[in-house]
């Protein structure tokens, strides 16, 4: 698995920015930790920062041609500005999670809004350095539910199609009728179902 890990503008001044806020622990020490959690755990990551808006978008651009499988990003203060990076995390379609190490939530109103909340799938705010841990675990787990063994479903585009009317009788009959209309012979495709393996249950009226 490959993560790639942004961070912002400032966020490189780490240990000396307002340390009653972000605490003492500088950028090289968050780059440290998140590298030893990410070997310890088989995971590839690569840390990068910038103070520019652009950089900051060539970098999720890129990401999309490096074949990265998840993003962690605490945008600083392009959070509360930024749809340039909203808009390049959309292009490229990669699971993101969003980090922030103080609670936003509690502080000045203009750090209420995140236009990069729009497409993450989550925003951590206010646990530290942690939070860019939990954010890494995350995009493990959501890529080990995509590796997963896949259920044994056709191959076969028609095949496919009466599976999925199958099912859907069973919970939404309007739909299943809808789903049956697309099918010419269902017995015929029952057959072909049941050759690579599927067993059609007449209690239950469906295949198994």
């Amino acid at each position: 698995m490959k993560i790639l890990v942004l961070n912002g503008p400032n966020l490189n001044m780490l240990g000396i920015r307002e340390p009653d806020i972000y605490g003492k622990k500088t950028y090289a020490d968050l780059v440290s930790m998140i590298g030893e959690h990410c070997a310890s755990e088989g995971i590839e990551v690569e840390c990068k920062q910038s103070n520019s808006e652009g950089t900051l978008v060539d970098y999720i651009q890129q990401a999309f041609f490096d074949k990265v499988d998840g993003i962690v990003i605490n945008p600083g203060a392009y959070t509360h500005t930024s749809v340039a990076l909203l808009d390049a995390l959309k292009a490229v379609s990669i699971p993101t999670v969003e980090v922030h190490i103080s609670k936003v939530d509690e502080r000045e109103a203009f750090r209420q809004i995140s236009y990069v909340s729009y497409y993450a799938m989550k925003t951590i705010i206010g646990k530290g350095f942690d939070g860019y841990i939990e954010a890494v675990d995350l995009l493990k787990d959501l890529s080990g539910k995509k590796e997963a063994p896949a259920s044994k479903l056709p191959k076969d585009p028609v095949m496919l199609l009466s599976f999925i009317n199958m099912k859907l009788r069973d919970e939404y009959p309007s739909l299943g009728e809808l789903a049956a209309s697309l099918v010419e012979d269902e017995n015929q495709i029952k057959q072909k179902l049941e050759s690579v393996g599927y067993f059609y249950n007449e209690e239950t009226n469906r295949f198994e």
